[in-house]
């Protein structure tokens, strides 16, 4: 995430600041969490997963979720010839 929609979301930036890998390389994020809530047509799901906060405020990029924390816990498919993304819990 971005400093700004950290700020917004008023996570809490009292950890350190690591250096974090991503598509454009390294750069340095401060570790957090964020409860995020899932909505299928049967039930909600709530998770709080961990994310890293840019700490360059020049940086903007548009927000990735990432696999840790939700992935684990569905059974993600891409139904690319439908333009369907099927998701489906793990645990029934």
């Amino acid at each position: 995430l971005t400093k700004k929609i950290a700020d917004i979301l008023e996570l809490d930036l009292s950890s350190p600041v690591e250096k974090v890998h991503g598509i454009g390389g390294k750069i340095d994020a401060i570790p957090s969490k964020v409860k995020i809530r899932f909505e299928t047509a049967h039930k909600i799901y709530t998770y709080t997963i961990p994310i890293y906060v840019v700490t360059d405020e020049s940086v903007d990029f548009p927000m990735i979720l990432g696999r840790k924390g939700f992935f684990e816990h569905f059974k993600i498919m891409f139904d690319e010839s439908n333009e369907k993304i099927i998701v489906k819990p793990v645990n029934g």
